[in-house]
């Protein structure tokens, strides 16, 4: 237990970060070092710990000049980061909260989520699309049966483009019964603001 409880991890985690830290105390360029220590802040509930080592994780794609390109393996790590932000965010749902914060808090999710599918196909990663388009969906379906559904049409819109760009045909099989229930809930949303227009729209991709 001295070696393998969680007070030692935590311990031990709290110390990697350190050593993650400039002596200005701000997060050293290294995306997966910074995503494991995320990982490991969401396996032992931290989920403050998690925001704090994703966004360290982002630093560099935040910070990069303009019209730079990261590698491909730089946006796993991102992408990574982004359905790992996500995943925390899921876990500050709670039983008896307010409507409006638990909506506010789908929305923040799932926009994490849409974001980390960007990222995963630019790193040619389907296995990682697919992940963070399942832990999508655990969003939608609650913001889609509110009145404040409208929260849901950016970050929806963006996960069915990711969906329709992934490249591996056995992968984007997977994702089609999602692919469907999202451009339902899309064209609800449109529905209630009456863009008709881009309805039919989007309804051609459907069909196309």
């Amino acid at each position: 237990d001295l070696i393998d409880g969680e007070p030692a991890r935590a311990a031990a985690l709290a110390k990697a970060k350190e050593l993650l830290k400039g002596s200005d105390g701000a997060a050293r360029p290294e995306p997966e070092l910074w995503c494991r220590a995320a990982r490991q802040s969401l396996a032992l509930g931290e989920p403050l710990g998690v925001v704090e080592s994703c966004e360290a994780a982002l630093t560099p794609l935040v910070n990069a000049p303009a019209g730079s390109s990261p590698l491909k393996d730089e946006w796993k790590w991102y992408a990574l980061a982004e359905c790992t932000h996500g995943e925390a965010i899921e876990k500050l749902l709670k039983p008896g909260q307010q409507p409006t914060l638990r909506e506010q808090l789908h929305a923040q999710a799932a926009g994490h989520l849409a974001t980390s599918m960007t990222y995963a196909n630019r790193a040619a990663e389907p296995l990682l699309v697919v992940a963070a388009a399942q832990r999508f969906w655990r969003h939608c379906g609650p913001l889609v049966a509110s009145p404040r559904r409208a929260l849901l049409r950016e970050p929806a819109s963006a996960a069915l483009g990711e969906l329709e760009a992934i490249a591996d045909a056995e992968q984007r099989a997977k994702v089609v019964p999602l692919q469907v229930k999202l451009y339902e809930s899309v064209l609800a949303i449109l529905s209630d603001g009456k863009e008709w227009a881009a309805g039919v729209k989007l309804l051609d991709r459907a069909f196309g």
